[in-house]
């Protein structure tokens, strides 16, 4: 599925500046025993010289990206405001999510992917559209404006607890508030 990649590429346009703390909506996502986070401000990045210039760089010639944004109605460089990244950080049990904030066409989204070999299983009354190909890589719209991306196991544990804020080990809570208050683009990590 693509939509790891243009996910990926999304988060790439970063600079540091000043702006509003992580979203804490998203925050409340990250998965329990996440020990790796990362985040990004894209709005504000998108409005910096480094943003301006990479921006640039993909606005004519990537004609996968064209395809992608044509079938979905959904152009990342555009429509994502804000995201987050989140690892257990194991290496021998990795699990991962990508929690995006921004405007999705979910209907036009899901079908694209049906099209290409995705398909959609219902859990929780959530739509979890999921890549067999890819090692049960899904996405799931808990509505029009929140997106999730993840393995399988890590994205049901969201939607299942998608009512309950995440209680975070107070260190890495700490580190991200503290990051994500003067930086567009952070990390933070208690992976040695």
């Amino acid at each position: 599925m693509r939509i790891l990649a243009i996910a990926a590429t999304a988060l790439l346009f970063t600079a540091s500046a000043a702006f509003p703390a992580v979203d804490q909506g998203l925050l409340n996502l990250v998965p329990p025993g996440a020990r790796l986070v990362s985040g990004i401000q894209l709005e504000s990045s998108r409005n910096s010289p480094l943003g301006r210039f990479l921006l640039a760089r993909t606005q004519s010639d990537n004609t996968d990206l064209q395809q992608f944004i044509a079938n979905t109605g959904f152009d990342p460089r555009r429509d994502v405001q804000q995201a987050i990244f989140a690892s257990s950080g194991d290496r021998q049990n990795s699990s991962f999510a990508v929690i995006a904030r921004g405007y999705f066409d979910v209907a036009k989204i899901r079908a694209a992917a049906v099209s290409k070999g995705a398909h959609v299983q219902l859990f929780q009354g959530i739509p979890l559209i999921l890549n067999k190909e890819k090692k049960q890589i899904g996405v799931a719209f808990l509505d029009s404006t929140l997106a999730v991306l993840a393995d399988q196991a890590t994205l049901e544990q969201i939607v299942a607890a998608r009512s309950t804020p995440t209680v975070l080990d107070k260190d890495l809570e700490d580190r991200i508030e503290r990051m994500s208050a003067s930086h567009d683009a952070w990390f933070v990590s208690l992976v040695s």
